[in-house]
Parts: C-alpha cells; structure tokens; sequence
C-alpha cells in the first residue's frame, strides 16, 4: 500500500478519495464497494434489465476508473452479487446505514470492488458520502429494492452535554 502511495500522482489520489465519497460496506465487513446499480432478472412477464448510474456526474468518467485500475486500487470487472437474501442487507455509507430489501426476486446489486491495498488506503480517508450520489443511487435501487434509511450517530462525535437548567 506504501508503494502504491508513493506512485500516485495527486491527481490520482484526488480520483481516488472521490471513489471514496461513494463507496460502501456491507455491516460487518470493511470491505469497500462502490455500488452502480442493479439488475432484474428475467421473470415469466420480462427480459432481464440493468440499471447503472452514470459515475462522469460526480467527476469520475470511465478514464479515470481505468487510472485507478491500473494503480490496483480497484478491481476491473464489474460484478454482480448474490441474490439478496430475504431477510434483507445492510450497507454503511459513511454515517449512514441502508437496510436493503427486495421487493421481487431475482434482484442483484451491480458493483466495482476496492483491491486490498484500495480497501488499506480507504481506511485512511474518512470521506462523508456525497449526498447528490446517495439520492441517486436511491433512485435507481427503489425499482426493485425496499430502502430503510438509518442516520447513525459517528462514533468519533463526543456525547453533547446537556444544558442545566
């Protein structure tokens, strides 16, 4: 990871903590991922149907995906989780928590993955997630999952006194 850091242009780390603003975990993992959409898949009444955000709105064309990728801090496929299992997933974005559910099976989540050194270098950076993002991803997610979303308190905050009366 030292390595890598010192081969970065800072441009490139500026790419890199913007991937950062946009990436999650699944609850009790620290692996990152940087969610893109979801797929449905076929049904007896329709086709299997993608549905991607576009990453150039929030400054990462494909180009600079490819820069990181070349850094290995980002694995270069594009993959496709399990089927969500019925109980439902909870994802962590920063200081928020999504309880993910599906409304219909057949629904997976598309995503990038951080490489192990990406995941190292991400634990560095505290990046609030960039709030045009989360609503967007929200939007594409409800076409086939239920979102719950929980504010959590950061566990970095210290507790406010109470005012006296």
């Amino acid at each position: 990871a030292l390595s890598t850091l010192k081969e970065m242009t800072q441009r490139e780390a500026m790419l890199f903590q913007r991937v950062c603003a946009l990436t999650c975990h699944y609850a009790g993992s620290d692996e990152q991922r940087l969610l893109l959409g979801l797929h449905k898949g076929a049904s007896l009444l329709s086709r299997a149907k993608a549905t991607r955000l576009g990453l150039g709105k929030y400054r990462l064309p494909y180009n600079a995906l490819l820069q990181l990728f070349e850094l290995g801090l980002l694995h270069r496929a594009e993959l496709e989780s399990g089927p969500l299992p019925a109980d439902g997933v909870e994802l962590e974005f920063g200081n928020q928590r999504w309880r993910l559910q599906c409304k219909q099976h057949n629904i997976t989540l598309l995503y990038y993955r951080l490489t192990p050194v990406g995941n190292e270098l991400a634990q560095l950076l505290q990046e609030s997630p960039l709030e045009e993002y989360l609503q967007d991803l929200k939007t594409v997610l409800v076409q086939g999952i239920q979102i719950e979303v929980q504010h959590q308190v950061s566990e970095t905050t210290p507790p406010t006194p109470d005012a006296a009366p």
